[in-house]
């Protein structure tokens, strides 16, 4: 997510972060909260530091399980994509044209004739 920020304009994010005195404080709440991980694992806390991650999840709950099911769809999908692309490249020439849902022959794709959805 900071990888986000950092792509856009300084002075518009700069601008967002001072905006008014909540956004400033929650600024300096996650700078506390940083501060305060940090110093754990400086002291090699595991089981404090197992117990914050514990409460972020329970804090986050369905915001996690979906931000993972996005993820999967994100993945999924791109795969599906690269696999299509990977086929296409060795067989560009020719698709699969189906009739009533089964495949019915192997056609050059000039004489592919599409249908809107």
């Amino acid at each position: 997510m900071a990888s986000r920020i950092f792509t856009q304009s300084a002075s518009m994010v700069v601008d967002i972060m001072l905006a008014t005195p909540e956004r400033r404080a929650a600024i300096s709440r996650i700078a506390s909260t940083y501060h305060r991980l940090a110093q754990l694992i400086i002291q090699s806390d595991r089981e404090t530091l197992i117990q914050e991650f514990k409460l972020a999840q329970s804090f986050l709950g369905e915001e996690i399980n979906s931000a993972a099911e996005e993820s999967t769809y994100v993945i999924n999908t791109l795969s599906v994509l690269l696999a299509a692309k990977e086929v296409g490249q060795k067989q560009s020439s020719f698709v699969i044209q189906k009739a009533g849902g089964r495949a019915q022959e192997v056609v050059p794709m000039k004489q592919v004739k599409f249908q809107k959805p």
